[in-house]
């Protein structure tokens, strides 16, 4: 990586981002701009460095830990060569202390301003693997639908239980289990599809005679 000149904030929620760029606290590039967090909103910011002459190996755009809400943005940039740095919360709100923080727009400058302070401790963020950022949402959205046919079964065992039986209660809560349990067959095979496409996966559960052998709670700790 080159000389990082330019350090760039993000604060970011649900909707949209903000961002700030600083070549040192004395010296602001721009004043916080406001974007839609989205594909849209992300080649505006773009067309505003760009504006401003700001090369990707000059830069470092940094800011917090948000979950899901960073993730589209911190992917799109990283796939244009910026350095991304994302740092839990507490971290940054421990090191801006005596930072004005009233509002987003002061967010992202703070953000912008702690990466310049802390550059050289700055941990960089790698995208994930593709195939196992996909394995990982499948593992989740199996989990949560083995929940509900799990509570589905326990609702359905509990009604044939009463003394009045509803034929049309016990037929809807039949047809939502088989119907998740289609659901979770068609996870299981494309998890065993997406491991297939790689020797390395392939290798980390080869103690397995297969995938869908497996206990799912111990396929996540091979995995991650």
């Amino acid at each position: 990586m080159q000389t990082i000149k330019y350090f760039i904030g993000f604060d970011i929620s649900a909707d949209d981002f903000s961002a700030s760029c600083i070549t040192s606290p004395d010296n602001l590039v721009f004043s916080t701009q406001k974007f839609s967090n989205s594909i849209d909103g992300a080649n505006e910011l773009l067309s505003l460095l760009s504006k401003h002459n700001i090369k990707q190996s000059e830069s470092i755009v940094c800011m917090e830990a948000t979950g899901v809400y960073s993730e589209s943005i911190s992917y799109f940039l990283a796939s244009k060569g910026f350095a991304i740095s994302i740092e839990a919360p507490h971290k940054i709100k421990n090191k801006t202390k005596d930072s004005p923080r009233k509002n987003d727009f002061i967010d992202a400058l703070a953000i912008a301003e702690y990466a310049y302070r802390y550059s050289d401790k700055l941990p960089i963020w790698k995208p994930g693997n593709e195939i196992l950022q996909q394995i990982q949402v499948l593992l989740t959205t199996r989990e949560h639908l083995s929940v509900q046919m799990i509570a589905n079964i326990s609702a359905l065992k509990t009604l044939k239980h009463k003394h009045y039986q509803t034929p049309l209660a016990n037929r809807i809560y039949e047809q939502t289990i088989n119907k998740l349990k289609e659901h979770i067959k068609l996870i299981d095979l494309e998890i065993k599809t997406l491991i297939d496409k790689d020797d390395s996966f392939k290798n980390k559960i080869s103690l397995a005679k297969s995938v869908l052998e497996l206990d799912y709670f111990w396929l996540q700790i091979f995995l991650f």
